[in-house]
């Protein structure tokens, strides 16, 4: 069975390879619609704040 953390380390040498191999990195964003969970939540709690308050 997979754990969180080898489902994790999975996805981002797939997404790696796909950064690598072709232009989708020019294009890729995470976003509200393509996540889940943890990485979802701060994207939606930043819905509508400036890109400089979101790093702070």
């Amino acid at each position: 069975m997979m754990t969180t953390i080898d489902t994790f380390i999975a996805a981002y040498i797939t997404q790696m390879n796909n950064f690598a191999s072709n232009n989708s990195r020019t294009t890729f964003q995470l976003t509200t619609s393509n996540t889940t969970s943890v990485v979802k939540n701060p994207i939606r709690d930043s819905a509508g704040d400036s890109h400089s308050s979101f790093l702070y």
